[in-house]
């Protein structure tokens, strides 16, 4: 795939993606999903420590940076802190593979950076006679500063309709952590955070929303839009997803839906990382899908990728092996070999009514 066709697929995903994501007005809204993903569950540690305050995080991606890559005229690996995409020659023979796997995710990173800036505003107080809150964002409209009435009830509730309520104290001084977010009185984000998030530890959580949108990133309008994190230790790993569908009440013709899943095992410096996505867009014209793997430490980059829109340029992969000194392929045992063979990683489900919705138990208005 060459510089130019890369380029192309760039291009075109952007052309489908970000007349989609990015807008010009807001209407509040937040996250989530009945999807498992990231990180195998881990033995439990110690009770969390309770915070002085919280803060609802909203940058929520993982670093795609190279950590650690050798120079291709030498033998010593050096330790070099940069994109995925700049640690490969951009002559080889699948460099633009992935360049452009890195480019699209990183793409997506960027955009939701913001998705949650209007509550992230918010400092909220911690203590067990902390039932309600409410406060002002202050968010960039078309052309002019809009002020949003937040408020946010800790009451108990069920999230995923599945197995009854979560088990949340009703105020924000335990765990789990539940909130039901209503913007200028409209119902936006459901949440359980299992991890208190804070201004220095996004934690970790589920969330869930409805009309989803600012002037930073922008969905269709009544998009359901879905986040599941777990970021708050990261000495054992990150792992973040995120989901879109739109609302079949009011369509756009979009068809748009959307699943994009990202995971750190370990420590950064020589961590395990996998980007994994799964896109339908314009009425199913565009629908890339990607899977992808690597080590910080290692030379190695497994991927596939496929699409099913006509006359797309993205090239074809079925768990291609590529040294990333290089950029050229060499034989998959090598990626297995060393653990990062993409082989056994299915694409990304797309969500549909049963991953992603606004909970029944979640008022219409806000109760207090």
């Amino acid at each position: 795939m060459t510089g130019d066709l890369r380029k192309s697929v760039l291009k075109l995903a952007s052309a489908v993606v970000i007349p989609l994501v990015f807008g010009s007005c807001f209407s509040a809204s937040g996250p989530s999903t009945g999807v498992a993903g990231g990180n195998p569950a881990a033995p439990p540690g110690p009770p969390a420590e309770v915070p002085a305050s919280l803060r609802i995080p909203k940058d929520l991606g993982i670093d795609l940076g190279k950590v650690q890559a050798a120079e291709p005229s030498t033998s010593e690996s050096v330790a070099l802190k940069m994109p995925l995409k700049n640690a490969i020659p951009p002559d080889g023979e699948f460099a633009d593979d992935v360049d452009g796997t890195s480019d699209f995710v990183q793409l997506q990173i960027d955009a939701l950076s913001g998705l949650l800036d209007p509550y992230n505003q918010l400092i909220i107080p911690v203590g067990t006679n902390i039932h309600t809150f409410q406060g002002v964002s202050v968010v960039q409209g078309e052309g002019q500063a809009e002020f949003v009435e937040i408020k946010i009830d800790f009451s108990d509730f069920d999230f995923d309709g599945v197995s009854g309520p979560e088990g949340c104290p009703g105020h924000t001084a335990g765990l789990p952590l539940c909130m039901r977010i209503y913007a200028d009185g409209k119902r936006q984000i459901a949440a359980v955070f299992t991890q208190f998030p804070t201004e220095t530890n996004p934690g970790a959580g589920r969330l869930m929303g409805l009309n989803i949108t600012n002037a930073v990133f922008l969905f269709p309008k009544d998009s359901f839009l879905g986040i599941n994190y777990d970021l708050h230790d990261e000495s054992v790993g990150k792992s973040t997803e995120f989901l879109v569908r739109e609302n079949p009440d009011d369509l756009s013709g979009k068809d748009l839906r959307f699943h994009m899943a990202l995971d750190q095992v370990g420590e950064e410096a020589n961590s395990l990382k996998t980007v994994n996505f799964n896109l339908v867009g314009e009425e199913g014209r565009f629908a890339p899908q990607a899977v992808a793997r690597w080590k910080e430490d290692g030379d190695l980059w497994s991927g596939r990728s496929h699409t099913n829109a006509p006359g797309s340029e993205l090239s074809e992969l079925d768990n291609q092996c590529v040294n990333l000194l290089t950029g050229d392929g060499v034989n998959r045992s090598e990626c297995v070999d060393a653990g990062v063979d993409v082989g056994d990683v299915p694409f990304a489900a797309l969500p549909d009514e049963t991953t992603l919705f606004l909970p029944k138990d979640f008022p219409e208005t806000p109760p207090f």
